[in-house]
């Protein structure tokens, strides 16, 4: 992926999106995007997420276009969006892995 795949990548990623991180006691918790710097001519990225239902924690996600590139970083999973909140059927959501 080059340069422009990853800012096409770093689209989904807006003020207000909610991805998901590791928590040692919780396996995976929610956090919603407060900021986001892109430079492109230093090829870097820097996001903050707050965590839902605990506004004093703040995950950072800082990456080189390289890093991403390689997959040495990965960008925080996304989740679904609000309307597919709730569903039932686990075919109609949107973030499934391919099965193995």
């Amino acid at each position: 992926m080059s340069g422009d795949g990853v800012l096409t990548e770093l689209k989904a990623y807006a003020k207000g999106t909610k991805a998901f991180f590791v928590d040692d006691a919780e396996a995976w918790v929610q956090a919603t995007q407060t900021s986001k710097t892109v430079d492109a001519e230093a090829r870097t990225v820097q996001m903050t997420f707050e965590r839902d239902g605990h506004a004093e924690t703040e995950y950072k996600f800082e990456a080189t276009f390289d890093e991403l590139n390689a997959k040495t970083k990965v960008l925080p999973p996304l989740c679904n969006p609000p309307q597919l909140e709730g569903i039932d059927d686990l075919t109609s959501l949107s973030y499934l892995n391919e099965p193995a």
